[in-house]
């Protein structure tokens, strides 16, 4: 919060960055987190994989979108509601002895900046989901492991009382599921971890 102007300006990737800073994602084996600021009070967590080579369920997208804010007009309610996104699952290992899986990706953060005076954008914001991690591939002796879900996108909230130049760039997108470890012929795998859920969508299915 700043009573005066706000600049945001990077030659970096991102001048600010909350990637991964939302739901934790799911160990391997464990279902991902979902986020304590969501207001619906459901699930939104991608699921562990199953054993058997199944992908996981994704988490939902979340409801009650319009209590969130996410237009001017929204601030007549004098309250901010924003949320972070949900971790992904964690892979699963297959069945009998298997290689690690990977865990799932932890959901993007939420980022408020409020200017009272003039807002220069220019930068990069990003609150996106972090990506899972690949589960590791099978040998002749032991089975291929599932990888992990991505975690589900933030969201980043500038308000101002004047703008300036406006050229930046926000991301909120979810990451990208871990690759599953490649399986032999007389092997199974296990499956990989359901993505997270965020505002803006349901998490995916985890690859079989």
């Amino acid at each position: 919060k700043s009573l005066g102007d706000v600049t945001i300006t990077s030659t970096a990737t991102a001048a600010i960055s909350v990637i991964g800073m939302g739901g934790a994602g799911g160990a391997a084996g464990t279902a991902g987190t979902t986020a304590g600021t969501i207001v619906d009070g459901d699930n939104h967590h991608g699921l562990s994989g199953v054993a058997s080579s199944t992908g996981a369920a994704g988490g939902a997208l979340y409801t009650l979108t319009r209590l969130y804010t996410l237009t001017a007009g929204s601030l007549a309610r004098k309250t901010i509601i924003v949320a972070c996104g949900a971790g992904g699952g964690g892979g699963r290992n297959g069945l009998g002895v298997s290689e690690a899986p990977g865990p799932g990706g932890a959901g993007g953060g939420v980022l408020i900046i409020e200017c009272g005076g003039v807002l220069t954008f220019t930068g990069t914001i990003s609150a996106n989901g972090a990506t899972g991690t690949a589960g590791t591939n099978g040998t002749g002796a032991s089975s291929a492991a599932g990888g992990g879900g991505c975690g589900g996108s933030g969201i980043a909230l500038l308000l101002y009382n004047t703008l300036g130049l406006n050229t930046g760039t926000i991301n909120t997108t979810c990451g990208t599921g871990g690759a599953g470890g490649n399986r032999d012929t007389t092997n199974d795998s296990g499956g990989g971890g359901g993505g997270g859920g965020c505002y803006g969508g349901a998490g995916g299915t985890g690859g079989n």
